[in-house]
């Protein structure tokens, strides 16, 4: 069995799921992946019992379907709680924001 690098099958998985790249990259990229073990349901971004149904998924936050990465979204909503220059009340909305998407 050939071995790749994991940045390579981190490329190859995105590459898989990205909707730009055509189907026959991605038929390509599939079967670079089955030659070191990886099948379709192994390289899904997420499985679907990841999570409770009742955790909300950071990428319905609305600067993360905006494009920006939601694990940074976040990462900024937990720095607001500690900036000494953000209001009470907004870090009270912050948190409550923060233990919705179970980030807290």
């Amino acid at each position: 069995m050939a071995s790749l690098s994991n940045n390579q099958i981190r490329g190859y998985k995105a590459a898989a799921h990205n909707p730009n790249v055509s189907e026959e990259s991605k038929e390509r990229v599939r079967g670079q992946l089955a030659r070191v073990g990886m099948t379709d349901e192994n390289t899904s971004r997420r499985s679907q019992t990841s999570a409770p149904s009742n955790v909300k998924d950071p990428e319905d936050l609305p600067s993360a379907r905006a494009g920006a990465d939601p694990k940074n979204v976040l990462s900024g909503y937990k720095a607001t709680l500690h900036n000494p220059r953000v209001s009470e009340e907004a870090k009270e909305r912050v948190t409550d924001i923060l233990k919705e998407y179970k980030a807290l």
